[in-house]
This record gives C-alpha cells, sequence and structure tokens, in this order.
C-alpha cells in the first residue's frame, strides 16, 4: 500500500516538471517584408513638377521604413537616366517631386525597406509628362536697308513664359532668286547677321527651345531697295485661321514692297474656296485696293492671292488661306413687306343665267410691290429676298421675285353681280434669308375691286 502511494507520487512530480518545461520555450522570431504603394498613375505638364507620393506604402509589422526611388524607364531624349534626382531619397520622407526634362513617358519605380532590412517588392508609377507652354521667339522686327549694308538680327525679345534658359536656331528662309547669300553668319546664338547683296525682300527665322518645347517661329522681312531694275514683292498678308464664315474678313497688302520704290498697282483674286461656296472675286471689296475685305459664304478654306505691279511687271502672287469658322451668333433679318393697297380692276360684264348671273374676270392689273418695304439685319449680314404668292391657286405673276420692289400682275377678279362690285384679295409674302440661314418673313395684301356690268338688253 505505500509503495504505490509512493509511485503515485513520483508519477505526479514528473509530469509536473514536464509541464513547466513546455512553458518556458520561447516563441520564433519573424519580420514581415512591408509592402510599397507608389501612388495613381500621374499626367502633368512639362511645366510643372512631377510629385510623388509614397503614403500608402506600409509595414505589417508597424516597423519603420525608408523608401527608395528609381528610374525604370524616361524618354529617349531625356538625360534622366542613371541619375537619383529624388529629393528625401533612402529616407522615411513619404513624397518626393522633380522637374522633367523633356516630354513623354516616365515609370519610377518604388521600392521599401524595413528597419531590420526586409525589402517590399516594386511597385511603380506612370507619369505622362505632355509639353506646356512653349517659349517665345522674336527675331527683332522687320528692316528696310540698301543693298550691301550689312544686318544685324537681335533675338533678345525672345522669351520663355517661365524663365528657362533658351537655345537660338537661325535660319535664311528666303532670298531673291538672283541673290548669292544662302546663309546666315552664325545660327545658333541670340545675334545673327548677314549681307544682302542684292534688291529684294530676304525673310529669317528664328526658333527658340527651353529645353521642353520648340518656339512657334518668328519671320522678320529684310527689304532691300536698289537703284538697279527689280521685281516688286506682293504681300498678302498672315494667314488667318480665326475668321469666321458670313462675316467681313481683312486682306491687308500694306506689307508689298519694291525695291525701286515704284508706286505698286494691286489685284486680289479668289484662288480656292470651299465646294459648297457660291462665292466668287465680287466678295472681294475692292480688288485693286492695298487693304480690303472679303465675304466667306461657308465655313472652309478659301486662298486669296495678291500680286502687284511696278513700272517693269507683276510679282510673284503671294498667297493667303482663310479658315472660315462656322459663326457662334446670329439674328434673323427684320422684314416689313410694306402697307396693304386697294386697286380699281375696273369692270367685267355679267350674263343672266336663270335667278343668278354669270360673271367675267376684269382684265389682268399690275400692281407695284416694295415700294415701302424694307428689309433690315442686326448683324449685317448679306440677305437674299424672296417674293412669293401666299394666296393658294391666286393667278399672279412676279416679274423679279428677288428685288425689294418689283411689278406683280393679278388676274381672276370678279364681280358677282351687275351694279355691284366685289373685293378680291391677294396676298404676298416678301422673305429674306440672312448669310447663315435665318430667315424673316413678312405679308402684304393687294385687294383688287371688280365691279359688274349689266346685260346690254337688260334695260337696266
Amino acid at each position: 500500500m505505500t509503495s504505490r502511494i509512493l509511485l503515485s507520487g513520483l508519477f505526479v512530480s514528473s509530469l509536473v516538471a514536464c509541464t513547466a518545461g513546455k512553458d518556458t520555450e520561447e516563441a520564433p522570431d519573424t519580420n514581415n517584408a512591408p509592402v510599397a504603394n507608389a501612388g495613381a498613375d500621374l499626367v502633368v505638364s512639362s511645366d510643372d513638377t512631377i510629385v510623388l507620393d509614397g503614403a500608402g506604402s506600409y509595414d505589417p509589422d508597424g516597423d519603420a521604413f525608408n523608401l527608395h526611388w528609381s528610374f525604370n524607364r524616361v524618354p529617349a531624349e531625356s538625360a534622366l537616366a542613371g541619375t537619383d534626382p529624388f529629393p528625401n531619397n533612402h529616407t522615411d520622407t513619404k513624397t518626393s517631386e522633380l522637374r522633367p526634362d523633356v516630354p513623354g513617358t516616365y515609370i519610377i519605380d518604388l521600392q521599401v525597406e524595413d528597419a531590420r532590412g526586409a525589402r517590399s517588392d516594386v511597385d511603380s508609377v506612370v507619369v505622362t509628362v505632355e509639353p506646356g507652354e512653349n517659349p517665345v521667339a522674336n527675331a527683332g522686327g522687320n528692316q528696310d536697308v540698301v543693298a550691301g549694308a550689312s544686318v544685324t538680327l537681335d533675338g533678345s525679345g525672345s522669351y520663355d513664359p517661365l524663365g528657362r534658359a533658351l537655345t537660338y536656331t537661325w535660319a535664311l528662309a528666303s532670298a531673291p532668286a538672283n541673290s548669292g547669300v544662302s546663309e546666315l553668319s552664325v545660327t545658333d546664338q541670340m545675334t545673327t547677321s548677314f549681307t544682302p547683296d542684292v534688291g529684294g525682300r530676304f525673310v529669317v527665322s528664328l526658333q527658340v527651345n527651353n529645353g521642353m518645347s520648340d518656339s512657334e517661329p518668328n519671320l522678320a522681312y529684310i527689304d532691300v531697295a536698289t537703284d538697279k531694275p527689280q521685281a516688286p514683292v506682293a504681300d498678302a498678308g498672315e494667314d488667318n485661321n480665326g475668321a469666321m464664315d458670313c462675316s467681313y474678313v481683312g486682306l491687308d497688302g500694306t506689307d508689298s514692297f519694291d525695291p525701286n520704290g515704284d508706286i505698286l498697282q494691286y489685284e486680289w483674286t479668289l484662288q480656292e474656296k470651299p465646294e459648297n461656296s457660291t462665292t466668287s472675286n465680287s466678295e472681294i471689296a475692292d480688288r485693286t485696293a492695298e487693304s480690303t475685305t472679303f465675304y466667306p459664304d461657308v465655313a472652309g478654306e478659301y486662298t486669296v492671292s495678291l500680286a502687284v505691279k511696278d513700272n517693269d511687271g507683276w510679282s510673284t502672287p503671294d498667297l493667303v488661306k482663310i479658315q472660315a469658322n462656322e459663326r457662334t451668333f446670329n439674328t434673323a433679318p427684320e422684314v416689313e413687306a410694306g402697307k396693304s393697297q386697294n386697286v380699281d380692276g375696273g369692270t367685267a360684264p355679267c350674263t343672266e343665267q336663270g335667278y343668278t348671273y354669270d360673271c367675267d374676270s376684269c382684265s389682268a392689273v399690275n400692281v407695284q410691290l416694295g415700294l415701302d418695304a424694307f428689309v433690315t439685319d442686326a448683324d449685317n449680314d448679306q440677305v437674299s429676298l424672296s417674293w412669293s404668292s401666299a394666296s393658294e391657286d391666286a393667278d399672279v405673276s412676279i416679274l423679279d421675285s428677288s428685288a425689294l420692289q418689283t411689278t406683280v400682275q393679278v388676274a381672276g377678279a370678279a364681280p358677282i353681280e351687275p351694279l355691284s362690285c366685289t373685293d378680291t384679295e391677294f396676298i404676298f409674302e416678301l422673305s429674306a434669308v440672312d448669310c447663315p440661314g435665318a430667315v424673316g418673313s413678312d405679308q402684304v395684301s393687294v385687294v383688287v375691286t371688280c365691279c359688274g356690268v349689266a346685260p346690254p338688253d337688260s334695260g337696266s
């Protein structure tokens, strides 16, 4: 009996000892990798900075972590490949920014690393950089010189809206056909020069670049006078992309030039027009004027030429293109067809037919319409006029339906019985359609009084 108790005690002690040993074992030390989030894809202007935002990155264990930004891809023209232009890179700062050096697509990678050295997978953000505001070139303005005198052109008036440094590209855009000048003294500096060898017009072009984009070319016209006979130069002015249909467009030939100082004659000609246009040279207000106007009747592209003539002959024509856009405003014409008229139609014989009379019609009557009519258009549009009959089955004819004042002939007015007069009303409508197509109209009535004549044998 005693032995059993001892064994039981030993067994219990052993269990206690084993249990105590398990309670003191340490849990394994684990570390989860952080997660990188480079932010949403971006579209920015080349005038702006790229702002990178890694605030969406995190560590599952709550550990501190650093952010590592790097380029995965840059545009072919960019000089940023292989560089580290990211402020606060490799620190725990969640944002960074940089200025792109060319438009295009940039792919930027982000990887984060926690305090214990665990690194995340790479996450990328795609940044599309669109061209921003272009620089502005200024070739220094037009000049008048004499043949053999040196000409200096100064591009210092060129600028960039953001103050970025500029590079300059000069070119001789055109020269008189008999000139031997083919290039400028320098092509990549702020100033350049050349010496014109003959009379005529030399055209110099300047384009500047701000490191991101090119400016539009700016032209300087160098008009060179000479005492040797030289053909004149026609200048029809700059192309016009902001014109509107059904509106007068200016044509300016004031920059035309004669190297010998001769007085010029001018001739404007419509060369091309949209297929649905009915305009012609007649829509040029004065074809022989130095400056005049042109009236495009529909939206589309028109080409007008200018040739000038001096004492020796005509110049080569110069062309100006006019892009007429659809006009966004319009007011319909106001039309007043005039006052109604009462006209004596004369008499017509009536024949007794039983208890009634059969009366003939009075003779046709001519009536003047439009003597007090008027048509006005608030937009000063050209309008087309049209007279028409608004009386159903009326026997009328209109001499000139497109004229404001016209003659109409009305027939068919007839009396009901002898010794009485009957009024027959004829209604005419005057319509005006303006260039954009709005219609205004008004009606006027002509009342013809026709009196019946008794039969000769009626005893009346």
